[in-house]
């Protein structure tokens, strides 16, 4: 009976600990929905004259979009880089154990399907916002 309730006192703990995280996390996304529109216009006009005073251009959605498509695509790209350094790692450290080899080749394998994947979804997103930079008149 201990063990239950250690159990479903570990469970509470963990529960309340994220539920608490997840408050404080999005807290200040409460704030700005509870603030109202007049409140956010202000904001918005005061967050455009600091970039334009800190001598960033005027960035649209399609910019802003396209900035966090790169970025995660990229950060996607170095991870199968990784793998790929890292199967690379395992087979040369097989040392001759078939097993060891094959999984090595298949990680390989894996992560430059991997990578194709994330240079044509790179290359596929770039043209979507070329075109819609484009038919805006943004670009």
């Amino acid at each position: 009976m201990k063990t239950y309730l250690r159990w479903w006192y570990n469970n509470i703990k963990n529960t309340a600990v994220a539920i608490v995280m997840a408050l404080f996390l999005f807290s200040p996304c409460i704030g700005v929905y509870a603030a109202g529109a007049d409140t956010l216009n202000g904001l918005n006009k005061n967050l455009g004259n600091v970039k334009s005073s800190a001598g960033f251009g005027s960035t649209s959605a399609v910019d802003i979009v396209a900035g966090i498509v790169q970025v995660v695509l990229g950060l996607l790209g170095v991870f199968f880089l990784v793998l790929l350094i890292w199967a690379g790692f395992i087979w040369m450290n097989a040392q001759g154990e078939e097993s060891k080899v094959e999984e090595a080749k298949n990680r390989i394998t894996q992560s430059i399907i991997g990578l194709l994947i994330v240079l044509a979804s790179y290359a596929i997103s770039y043209f979507v916002v070329s075109s819609i930079q484009k038919a805006v008149g943004a670009g």
